[in-house]
């Protein structure tokens, strides 16, 4: 005797009626590319049915717009998908969690090598962070301040 909670649709058609994961690891051909391809199977039951532009949310609620490119029997996130990369940074080995709800979201959670979901930005997501690596920071060159920068600092010893 099966309970209907163990029970699965298995049915190839429709949307999702109740929220379909799969998880992707990023490997350094999709880095490199600049586009994930979606699981196999989960194309051969939602593709059909998948519009030309989907939207990414993240746990911040942040929301990317990206394109997919489907091609002989395969669907790929395209065109966005490396400015979200980017944005957030992703590298070989990081994986990803996605929800599909059988509309045009897919809620997104990432993982970094520490198998630890990430601190996401609280930027709004179509501005771009920039990766720092210690080299390229340079110590500030001391400079004497200017006859303004004396006059506001003289200012605050006044009002103290």
């Amino acid at each position: 005797m099966t309970s209907k909670l163990n029970q699965r649709d298995d049915s190839h058609g429709g949307s999702a009626s109740k929220p379909i994961h799969f998880f992707r690891i990023m490997l350094s051909h999709n880095l490199l590319h600049g586009k994930l391809r979606l699981p196999s199977k989960f194309v051969s039951k939602y593709g059909n049915h998948l519009p030309n532009t989907i939207f990414l949310k993240l746990p911040n609620d942040a929301e990317w717009e990206v394109k997919l490119e489907k091609s002989d029997g395969s669907v790929w996130f395209q065109q966005g998908w490396k400015e979200f990369v980017e944005y957030h940074c992703l590298a070989h080995g990081h994986l990803l969690v996605f929800r599909y709800n059988g509309t045009s979201h897919f809620h997104v959670l990432i993982c970094d090598m520490s198998c630890m979901e990430i601190d996401y930005p609280v930027n709004k997501a179509n501005q771009k962070r920039v990766r720092i690596n210690s080299e390229d920071i340079q110590p500030a060159k001391t400079q004497k301040p200017t006859q303004n920068e004396k006059r506001s600092d003289e200012d605050v010893r006044d009002h103290k």
